[in-house]
């Protein structure tokens, strides 16, 4: 147990001294033990097969003599001051078949694979108030925290940055919660693009709460949370969701996202498919759907729509309610056929492509659309939004990302 800088640290790594040149800008080192995670100055180092190849961000491991290869420009790396450190631990603590097990106020870093390992029915697991950092080495896949088969389980005010991976991956586990965490510098793994949190497998009954996420300045393709093949009874709430190429993707019933604030969308990537609300399509699977809910979400700044219900299936009782998006290219696109509500919403693009596109929706039974203040380049549909208007809100401070209506603003007290 621990707390601030007297925090506990397990290091899956050690430093590595006595340097020797093999060649121009080669330096090699004899270990007892093969090394799975190699680290230069705090960034991770991927392992090359061939050391003809040898370049500043990779290294390579000779099986056979046992000696690591590093490339090091300027000099030997003990004479440079270069903190080089190698680890073979894959993960920090491994917890397995031991249900009601609390880890807190514990730093683990620098490890092959995942920080903390939860499976085999280690229920009601507690990860509480840790840092976990340097996690995957790229030679395997992981997480900072993976969970395999562990429901009722739980990871509330830890910190998870430098991950080869997912921040948390959750799989087979239902009445699993992330909860007030801070997750950056998420990168693509092994075979993982990474998300910032990741929920697949049936594992049902998901809860992130007050998390912020941020893929600012990371090479992921794939987003902050992801709810996957699929995942009912979903709560996303009060977090606030940046850059990715999406802010949630969402694929289940009865799922309920509210309360969150997401922006940036695609801003880095480029991706022309980015969205901060991205329902179903290639990446969440496709299926029909019933009782989803998209409340008081603050939508800002994708390259794309901001919210994308992209695949062609049945969606009844379908509610997009009190939402607001802006700076966005489009608002909201709706493919499939959907029964439900999109009410209350604020669209502000006036310099978009298309406020609000739809598809079938339009001719769907059991849709309603009102009472929505939306950009004047929307195209009503015949027989809805009667009482939508298209006057240009007034907001207490956009500049501060403030989009709450102002004092005498359109749309203040209607509807």
């Amino acid at each position: 147990f621990g707390s601030g800088e007297q925090m506990p640290v397990i290091n899956g790594a050690e430093l590595i001294t006595g340097w020797e040149q093999h060649a121009a800008d080669i330096y090699k080192v004899s270990l007892a033990i093969r090394p799975w995670v190699v680290i230069k100055n705090g960034e991770f180092l991927w392992s090359i097969n061939n050391i003809d190849n040898l370049q500043p961000n990779r290294f390579h491991w000779d099986n056979t003599n046992q000696v690591l290869y590093i490339h090091s420009a300027g000099g030997n790396p003990d004479a440079l001051g270069l903190a080089i450190e190698a680890g073979q631990r894959n993960h920090g603590i491994e917890i397995t078949a031991k249900p009601y097990v609390r880890v807190k106020g514990i730093r683990i870093e620098k490890t092959n694979s995942a920080s903390i390992l939860l499976r085999n029915n280690s229920h009601h697991a507690w990860i509480d108030s840790c840092h976990l950092r340097y996690a995957n080495s790229g030679s395997v896949d992981g997480a900072g925290v993976h969970c395999n088969g562990n429901p009722y389980s739980r990871v509330s005010h830890t910190k998870i940055d430098t991950v080869l991976g997912d921040g948390v991956l959750v799989q087979a586990s239902i009445h699993v919660s992330v909860e007030n965490c801070e997750i950056n510098g998420i990168f693509r793994g092994k075979n993982s693009g990474g998300d910032g949190v990741q929920f697949f497998q049936s594992s049902h009954y998901a809860r992130v709460l007050g998390t912020f996420i941020s893929l600012n300045g990371t090479d992921v393709p794939k987003g902050c949370i992801q709810l996957d093949q699929p995942t009912d009874h979903a709560l996303m709430s009060g977090n606030t969701l940046l850059y990715g190429n999406f802010g949630i993707g969402v694929n289940g019933s009865h799922c309920r996202i509210e309360k969150n604030y997401i922006a940036h969308q695609g801003i880095q990537s480029g991706d022309t498919w980015a969205a901060p609300l991205r329902f179903g399509g290639s990446l969440t699977g496709s299926a029909d759907s019933e009782d989803n809910q998209f409340s008081y979400n603050v939508l800002v700044g994708s390259i794309n729509y901001a919210m994308d219900i992209l695949d062609n299936n049945k969606h009844s009782n379908f509610h997009i309610l009190n939402n607001t998006v802006v700076k966005c290219l489009n608002g909201i696109k709706i493919s499939g056929t959907v029964s439900g509500r999109l009410q209350n919403n604020l669209i502000w693009i006036p310099g978009g492509n298309n406020p609000l596109s739809v598809g079938s929706i339009i001719t769907s039974e059991g849709w309603v659309s009102d009472y929505n203040l939306i950009s004047p380049n929307y195209n009503k549909p015949t027989g809805r939004d009667e009482n939508s208007i298209s006057q240009a809100p007034i907001f207490v401070d956009a500049d501060q990302d403030d989009y709450r209506l102002a004092a005498g603003s359109p749309g203040l007290t209607r509807g």
